[in-house]
């Protein structure tokens, strides 16, 4: 007798295993499984934008150093097109737009100490902020295509005064005197659109002058990352050399 209560009641708990689970149970599985995998996927969306952002700020922070140190060496090669003369060292300086003459690529290997001509060298902020560097023969005209031509920086704007400040020897601003007009902005690398001041037949003489009293320039502007986020400031004074006058 006592043996057959025994086997009825090891067959109860055996069928009641093999029973499965209920619906409640599956349901309640699946939605963890569900707040799980949404609570995984998140995390990895955070980590995967977190990464984007600081690549996208390296590369831009590293391209920004590189401008603002090229630009500034144009700079402090300023010279006129005819070496050592302030006369024309500069075309036009505005806000955004800066167009000026820069010993580069005028010496040769057997005589360095003879000086060529210039190079034309035009910087601006484009209308869709990014910062381009074109470089032109000294002698280029209106429909010259560059012999050089870099997008330098994306995502530019600068918000906390112009892109380029000239100032004369007494490091007074000369932002608001005439000293040029430049192109209407346009987008990304182009053909020189105008013939310059120096070789038109009536350059303005205020712009002229003025120009020629211009001794600094400060370059300066902030970038952000592809979602506008993130701004840094980068700016530098990039003195001229001394030269004669007219």
């Amino acid at each position: 007798m006592s043996a057959r209560v025994i086997r009825r009641r090891v067959r109860a708990v055996v069928d009641r295993g093999d029973a499965g689970i209920t619906l409640m149970e599956l349901v309640v599985s699946m939605v963890l499984t569900a707040i799980v995998s949404a609570m995984t996927v998140g995390i990895l969306l955070s980590v995967n934008s977190s990464t984007n952002d600081s690549t996208d700020r390296t590369v831009n922070t590293g391209d920004a150093r590189s401008t603002i140190q090229d630009w500034t060496a144009y700079l402090r090669v300023a010279d006129g097109k005819t070496a050592g003369v302030k006369t024309n060292r500069f075309e036009w300086v505005t806000s955004n737009d800066m167009l000026f003459y820069a010993d580069l690529y005028n010496r040769t290997v057997t005589n360095l100490t003879a000086t060529g001509a210039p190079t034309m060298i035009w910087l601006r902020l484009d209308s869709h902020g990014v910062l381009i560097e074109e470089q032109f023969p000294s002698t280029a005209t209106a429909g010259t295509a560059p012999r050089l031509c870099r997008r330098m920086v994306t995502g530019v704007s600068t918000p906390y005064g112009p892109l380029f400040t000239p100032y004369d020897d007494s490091r007074g601003s000369m932002s608001g005197d005439v000293l040029g007009t430049a192109p209407a902005a346009s987008a990304g690398c182009q053909q020189l659109p105008v013939t310059v001041p120096s070789q038109t037949n009536k350059p303005d003489p205020a712009a002229l002058a003025n120009q020629q009293d211009i001794a600094s320039v400060q370059v300066d502007f902030v970038v952000r990352d592809t979602s506008g986020k993130h701004p840094l400031e980068f700016t530098s004074l990039a003195v001229l050399p001394l030269l004669g006058g007219v």
